[in-house]
């Protein structure tokens, strides 16, 4: 898949929106996350799918490598480093940073890790979404194969994401009870109720390889001004309009009909001049972020909140700050800490891959 540029903007735009959220400025801005998940099925399936077409067959080896040179380098980076805040400041977590801990963090399950064995440091509490990221990495490319060895038809293909997406939304209504908080973190944290923005994102991967008539009225309806406009009125609405008083409103199909915004917003990224919008997300700063945003996800959530494990809130305990203040220079060293970890490492591990 060619490199679009404005794919790494709305990265970009995500990880803007999970900072805003985890320092307080902005409750929906937790669905950045949401965003990320759309991008990895998109990619991966768009990327799995070019690779069929060129050679007849998909590498498992070729793309465990590539995620592995892209996600643990700056992932071990971080966990060293939290350990060493963790044991070296006074925040009273040194229990909860155990090897249980770690094993769960770079193994890929830290979010059934959080839920029944109530485990986890609050410094790695993002890597959550890293982890069922890494499930769907596990599964997926392999369905996938299964799915086009079988020569499974493009409206196919779509049919049974789809179902995945419904089985996903459904159960995640089935699990609520509003008197029961536990429910909603189950469903927040537990793969199977976040598998809908993910097979959202390969559903339209599909949808944009197709070159048959078979999907091409569905890619019609999705494509054009109109759609770009809904999609993002939907978006925004849903980041700027919940607050904690409406949060439960995302359970019951809200956290499916953001995805699907996004959805569509990406399909028409990749096939039409969407104008304004690809401007501004090809505007440089935001395109940058967008190319650091992996590094500073893992990062920032050690340097923001007003926990007393955030490490700039700690160190600067004494000081009067304002809370706008304080806010700028956690943006300020969380982004600058992510890009010296992903020029000093992130990339570097990624060119050899490239090179390789």
């Amino acid at each position: 898949m060619t490199y679009i540029r404005s794919l790494d903007g709305l990265r970009g735009v995500s990880i803007l929106l999970v900072l805003c959220a985890h320092t307080g400025l902005l409750v929906g801005g937790v669905l950045g996350v949401d965003i990320f998940f759309v991008l990895s099925g998109f990619l991966i399936t768009s990327k799995l799918s070019q690779e069929w077409d060129l050679t007849g067959s998909i590498s498992f080896k070729t793309f465990y490598l590539k995620r592995a040179r892209k996600l643990f380098p700056v992932l071990f980076l971080i966990t060293f480093l939290v350990f060493i805040v963790t044991h070296g400041f006074d925040t009273g977590l040194e229990a909860q940073f155990s090897g249980t801990t770690v094993l769960s963090i770079l193994g890929g399950y830290e979010n059934w890790a959080y839920l029944y064995l109530n485990i986890g440091s609050p410094l790695l509490a993002q890597t959550w979404s890293l982890s069922i990221e890494e499930q769907f990495y596990l599964f997926f490319p392999a369905f996938f194969f299964l799915l086009l060895s079988l020569r499974v038809p493009e409206r196919g293909k779509v049919g049974i994401f789809f179902l995945f997406v419904v089985l996903s939304c459904a159960l995640k209504i089935l699990l609520i009870d509003v008197q029961n908080p536990h429910t909603f973190t189950r469903a927040y944290y537990g793969t199977d109720c976040r598998m809908d923005p993910l097979f959202l994102g390969a559903i339209f991967a599909v949808i944009s390889g197709n070159q048959g008539r078979g999907l091409s009225r569905l890619k019609k309806w999705c494509i054009g001004p109109v759609q770009v406009l809904a999609a993002i009125c939907v978006m925004a609405g849903y980041a700027f309009g919940i607050t904690g008083a409406n949060l439960n409103f995302l359970y019951f199909g809200g956290f499916t009909l953001f995805a699907l915004a996004a959805a569509i917003l990406i399909l028409n990224l990749v096939e039409f001049d969407t104008g304004l919008v690809r401007n501004f997300l090809e505007f440089g700063p935001i395109v940058w972020l967008g190319e650091i945003s992996y590094s500073l996800y893992l990062v920032h959530f050690i340097f923001t909140g007003e926990r007393n494990d955030a490490l700039v809130s700690y160190l600067i305990r004494d000081q009067a700050v304002s809370q706008y203040s304080l806010i700028g220079l956690e943006f300020f060293v969380s982004i600058g800490f992510a890009a010296l970890c992903y020029y000093g490492l992130e990339r570097k591990f990624i060119r050899v891959g490239v090179k390789s």
